[in-house]
């Protein structure tokens, strides 16, 4: 019995032999590809992340004004509106000319202008003048009345047609002849009078002018530049 057994039991031994030296074998190998092929967690980690960073972000569309705004910082900044300061004058070459008056008529166009003047050669200036702008209606004989009062009333100087000087009547020497259309006068105010007032300027001017007939045809009121009485005579 223990004859037929014997070649059974050297084949178990032997295959078993062989099994455990296959596992050997292959346990062998095994570690041998770890030790080639060692797997990091924490590269493969990083290298997931590089994979993602990658990827590409679509950035929004911008309009030019947006980009431009935001470039010079002035997104919350707005414009101011523009307001137009300046005063248009029309020049003199071009104003039209105003309509003729009626037969008869006569408007006060403005003041041309105005300033102390010197006759003489003495010392202080001799008269203040006014020069009118008149628009006639017909060629004639007018008169005018025309006072230099201090800016509360207080009269200081009548008018004089004639160069020279006020005078103390307000209806002397103050006749002038026009003529038809544009025409400037000039009205003088007594440089004497203006320095016995010890008032300084700005002075008013208020003056009216009649027909010969004495009727009322316009009148106009008109405040001068700051003057120093003494330096009138």
């Amino acid at each position: 019995m223990s004859d037929f057994l014997a070649p059974i039991k050297k084949k178990v031994i032997n295959r078993f032999f062989i099994a455990f030296n296959v596992s050997i074998l292959l346990t062998f190998l095994v570690c041998s590809c770890k030790a080639e092929f060692p797997v990091d967690s924490e590269s493969n980690h990083n290298s997931m992340d590089s994979t993602e960073l990658l990827k590409v972000t679509p950035l929004p569309i911008l309009s030019t004004d947006s980009v431009s705004s935001e470039k010079s910082g002035l997104s919350d900044i707005k414009t101011p509106d523009v307001i137009n300061t300046s005063t248009v004058v029309s020049s003199p070459e071009i104003s039209p000319t105003p309509p003729l008056p009626e037969p008869g008529e006569l408007f006060i166009v403005g003041i041309d202008k105005e300033g102390a003047v010197e006759w003489d050669n003495s010392i202080g200036y001799d008269s203040l003048q006014i020069c009118m702008n008149l628009n006639v209606g017909e060629a004639g004989t007018y008169i005018v009345n025309a006072t230099l009062s201090t800016l509360d009333g207080q009269v200081i100087s009548f008018g004089n047609l004639i160069r020279g000087g006020g005078v103390t009547n307000a209806l002397a020497s103050t006749s002038m002849k026009c003529d038809k259309g544009l025409n400037n006068r000039f009205v003088y105010f007594g440089g004497s009078a203006i320095r016995n007032s010890k008032k300084n300027g700005p002075y008013k001017v208020n003056i009216t002018i009649y027909n010969t007939s004495k009727k009322k045809l316009d009148s106009i009121e008109y405040e001068t530049k700051k003057y120093d009485y003494k330096q009138f005579n």
